[in-house]
């Protein structure tokens, strides 16, 4: 049974769309781990960087998608060292989520980054207030 289109209406929603084409590589995960809350006037993304340096990181919204990108960097001089085992290694990620444009402000985004923590601050747009209009029946 292919489990993708299963996860696929699973993650389904209007504001956020997770990238199920890469949504089970592990070099992907590990590298972005996030979590987005809902408040009341904003969205929250919360994304675990570890490792990375601030200059190294880009967000970016192109299209209806809101991308992080990060790369780490290796020491380019010549490792002549013998490694038993070896997990640390040189990559760059790259997440994306389908933003409804309809639904964020997109030009205050904001984002700050701390720690190895990013976070994007999604501000909601004022819904317009729906007048109430009597309809006259002729």
């Amino acid at each position: 049974m292919d489990t993708l289109p299963i996860l696929r209406n699973f993650f389904n929603d209007d504001l956020f769309e997770i990238d199920l084409e890469n949504f089970f590589n592990p070099v992907i995960k590990e590298a972005c781990k996030v979590n987005l809350k809902e408040k009341e006037k904003e969205f929250e993304l919360v994304a675990s960087t570890p490792g990375i340096n601030k200059e190294n990181l880009a967000i970016e919204y192109k299209n209806g998608f809101l991308t992080i990108k990060g790369e780490t960097k290796c020491d380019t001089k010549k490792d002549t060292d013998k490694y038993i085992y070896r997990e640390i290694k040189c990559s760059n990620f790259n997440r994306s989520f389908k933003v409804d444009e309809d639904t964020i402000d997109i030009e205050n985004i904001k984002s700050t980054y701390i720690d190895g923590v990013l976070k994007i601050i999604l501000p909601k747009k004022n819904p317009e207030k729906k007048k109430s209009k009597t309809i006259l029946i002729e």
